[in-house]
């Protein structure tokens, strides 16, 4: 690893990647010009108009010196000659850094700073600047935050999509009671420490029964909109059945306005919300039958949403969702995977969308091996920055926490390789490039190479 001055450069089987300060942003900014959906008006307000750079996970909209923003990127990537063949891909992972304390999640601070803030398991947000990690925590809510369960714990980080004009950032954690809480904390400035005392909350989702398929992770879309993924409630097999009841928050993908605020509440509900005016239904609902999302993010040049779902006894899967298809379910736990699961837990007469690809687990489906397979699948993005642009532009990546298996997606084919375990989240730099966080405490620049 060399450093010229704030930038890191990093050789990666063979390419060059540009780091400006290693800013990978699972959450906020510059993307795809062809791509611009605007904010749907919360009624008796007006939204902010957002472009599909604002997606929580993208990079920031402020210039940064040397960095390519990731719209030029996309559309460079766009017009690159053919790329490789998914199966024909393999993903590396170089050690950038150590010293994290199992990191949970890791996202940009879209300020054109360079900064990556890394959450961390037992409560505490990490700042790395130039490569180097901060001694004293960013922001600390161990106070709050119960990491007593092993699921359980600081899980999800997001940016205002504006942070070097409204530093605000959004959090969610398990509390004392098991409950899955969104909070939002305030800095006087986008250079300043956040303050605790600012810490106000936002959402909570009850989780009584289990402390296991939490979900919690978070993204801005391009409609300027703040998603969230909550996991069933755990227990296996979704023994409430919370994935397919829209009474419930369990299971699904929420979508809030937290721009504005609504009856009292620190967010108000988007009126493109499909359940919204539906009594009895919880409007907060984006997306229906999910087991415990374990990450998802926002294509750069289309808005596609792009989740990783951790499955049951067989199956782990990968959905796609267009911006269109809002109120869309996903199948668990009527169906696992492309499988039928439980016939009892089916809603009568709705129809669920297949997963865009799926990853057996080993010793429950013939033939699966611990090399083709896998048991708690990480999601990633897709990728289109420019340092692989000839080979991988237009690539879901996503890799299994458990075998290490990478589950790479394009254009309908999906293959699997051998690759590295332990991988809790992705994240992506301000020029499209990814890293990712492993649970013993690395951050890793990730890398395509041909197999």
């Amino acid at each position: 690893m060399t450093a010229a001055s704030s930038r890191i450069v990093l050789a990666v089987t063979g390419a060059t990647i540009l780091l400006t300060g290693l800013s990978p942003a699972p959450t906020a900014s510059a993307t795809a010009a062809a791509m611009t959906a605007a904010a749907a008006p919360t009624t008796g307000t007006t939204a902010t108009t957002v472009t599909a750079a604002t997606t929580a996970r993208a990079a920031t909209t402020d210039a940064v010196p040397g960095a390519e923003p990731v719209a030029a990127a996309a559309a460079r990537a766009l017009a690159a000659p053919a790329v490789l063949p998914v199966a024909d891909l393999r993903l590396t992972f170089t050690p950038v850094r150590g010293g994290l304390r199992q990191p949970t999640d890791v996202v940009a601070t879209a300020d054109g700073t360079g900064r990556l803030l890394v959450a961390e398991r037992r409560g505490t947000v990490r700042l790395i600047r130039h490569g180097k990690l901060r001694s004293r925590p960013y922001l600390d809510l161990r106070r709050v935050v119960n990491a007593a369960g092993n699921e359980q714990g600081l899980l999800g980080l997001a940016v205002d999509p504006q942070f070097s004009r409204k530093p605000r950032l959004w959090v969610t954690y398990t509390r004392g009671d098991g409950a899955l809480v969104l909070a939002r904390v305030r800095a006087t400035s986008y250079r300043a420490l956040p303050r605790r005392s600012s810490l106000t909350v936002v959402l909570v989702v009850k989780h009584p029964a289990y402390d296991n398929h939490n979900g919690g992770d978070l993204a801005f879309g391009p409609d300027g909109y703040l998603y969230l993924g909550t996991g069933d409630g755990g227990g296996a097999g979704d023994p409430r059945n919370n994935a397919q009841n829209p009474r419930s928050l369990s299971g699904k993908l929420l979508r809030l306005d937290v721009t504005h605020s609504c009856h009292r509440k620190a967010y108000c509900i988007p009126p493109s919300n499909p359940f919204l005016g539906r009594p009895g239904m919880k409007k907060q609902i984006w997306l229906t039958g999910l087991r415990n999302p374990w990450r998802f993010s926002f294509d750069a040049t289309t808005g596609d949403l792009w989740i990783a779902d951790v499955g049951q006894n067989r199956w782990e899967e990968v959905d796609r969702v267009r911006p269109s298809q809002g109120g869309a379910d996903l199948g668990w736990s009527c169906r696992e995977g492309d499988a039928a699961y439980d016939a009892g837990h089916c809603r009568p007469g709705v129809a669920s969308l297949a997963p865009v690809a799926t990853l057996c687990h080993p010793g429950a489906v013939a033939g699966c091996t611990r090399s083709t397979g896998g048991q708690s699948l990480t999601g990633g993005y897709v990728y289109w920055g420019a340092a692989y642009a000839a080979v991988a532009a237009g690539t879901y990546v996503s890799v299994d926490w458990a075998t290490g298996t990478a589950l790479l997606v394009r254009d309908g084919t999906s293959a699997t390789s051998a690759s590295t375990p332990g991988v809790t989240a992705f994240g992506q730099t301000e020029t499209g490039e990814l890293v990712a966080v492993t649970y013993d405490g690395r951050l890793m620049s990730v890398g395509f190479t041909t197999g």
